[in-house]
């Protein structure tokens, strides 16, 4: 092990990492998601294939952000959910006034618009506690340097609770769409093919979606068959099934903690699932051994794997490098390092988390 020789790589002050737009591995190793942007000016590359700090992007958010790259991993546009910019940092033209926040867990999502070059869906979604909250979208045209928005601020769907996840379809070509709906076991889906988005799908599937507080992250796992949502103040997650096919989803199991939660992630072989949030006495990061689909077995396969002092987890998110990256924030300030997972297929401790490795 040849961790502790590395050099903490102090990036800037952030507190809720990006949601990056398509899972990585999401289809023939292409590179969509290999720059994030994200908290305050902070960001990271991953294109020569080891993680490096990146300072040039104009952002300024509290939690969630997108970013979007094309198949070599060259940056095309990202977004905090209120305007869009493009690879040299200018708002495209019609780019701002979206309906997304800097105070909302998946502020924005840019998803390829199946069969037209260089377009995107980009879906923006308002804050829990917002009377009109919901999820719209927009669609962006990046077949020039600099960028249009041709059709924004669709009106969508209401209820969405700052929730929302795309995966590919089982056919290669179109994208998934699925927002969980709040006080319901509701799931909305959505197919964006060729011929834009499909009318949405009702799912009703397994607990009430309800708490006090609604944020939280929703994932897809990298080889797109598990999910999972949080609920920060309902203790604990659900993590559901997804056939990608048909579009069914199946609830495998709750996994009630306690105290407050933020931030999940798979591991690269989606054997594991980690869970960072606070038990109300300290900062906690959880794993669990998914491999066997019994719930029960997932409930008690639950270890602590990290902590960290005087400051609270935010989100988790999986690179391209295949290791996992933790924010970490002290009463809403941001933190200047990333946690890191080393090993996030490796059961228990193995999985290696350093508090302030990068």
């Amino acid at each position: 092990m040849h961790i502790k020789k590395l050099y903490k790589t102090k990036i800037f002050p952030i507190l809720i990492l990006l949601v990056i737009i398509i899972p990585p591995n999401s289809l023939n190793g292409q590179k969509h998601a290999n720059i994030w942007y994200f908290g305050y000016g902070a960001g990271i590359d991953f294109n020569s294939g080891v993680a490096k700090p990146v300072s040039d992007g104009i952002i300024h958010t509290d939690e969630g952000s997108a970013v979007i790259c094309n198949n070599e991993g060259e940056l095309v546009a990202y977004s905090d959910g209120i305007v869009i910019r493009n690879a040299n940092h200018e708002i495209v033209i019609n780019g701002s006034g979206l309906t997304g926040t800097k105070t909302t867990t998946h502020s924005a999502l840019f998803v390829p618009f199946p069969s037209h070059d260089n377009q995107y869906y980009v879906f923006t979604l308002t804050p829990a506690f917002s009377s009109t909250q919901g999820v719209s979208y927009s669609i962006l045209d990046m077949n020039d340097d600099i960028g249009v928005v041709s059709e924004k601020n669709t009106f969508l769907t209401a209820m969405s609770y700052e929730k929302i996840i795309a995966t590919p379809h089982y056919n290669g070509i179109d994208y998934w769409i699925i927002i969980p709906i709040w006080g319901d076991n509701l799931f909305k889906t959505y197919i964006l093919s060729s011929e834009g988005l499909s009318e949405g799908t009702n799912i009703n599937e397994g607990p009430i979606h309800q708490g006090t507080r609604q944020y939280g992250e929703s994932i897809m796992s990298p080889g797109n068959n598990w999910f999972c949502i949080i609920n920060h103040y309902i203790h604990g997650s659900d993590l559901y099934k997804f056939d990608n096919q048909n579009g069914n989803i199946f609830h495998i199991a709750s996994l009630p903690l306690t105290g407050f939660y933020y931030g999940i992630e798979f591991s690269p072989d989606e054997t594991k699932l980690y869970i960072s949030g606070h038990d109300n006495t300290k900062s906690v990061l959880y794993q669990y051994d998914i491999s066997d689909e019994d719930p029960i077995a997932i409930q008690s396969s639950a270890q602590l794997v990290g902590t960290v002092s005087n400051r609270h987890f935010g989100a988790l998110k999986l690179g391209p490098d295949g290791r996992i990256y933790a924010t970490k924030h002290t009463n809403f300030n941001g933190d200047k390092y990333l946690g890191v997972i080393y090993n996030p297929n490796k059961k228990g401790i193995e999985c290696n988390f350093v508090e302030d490795a990068f």
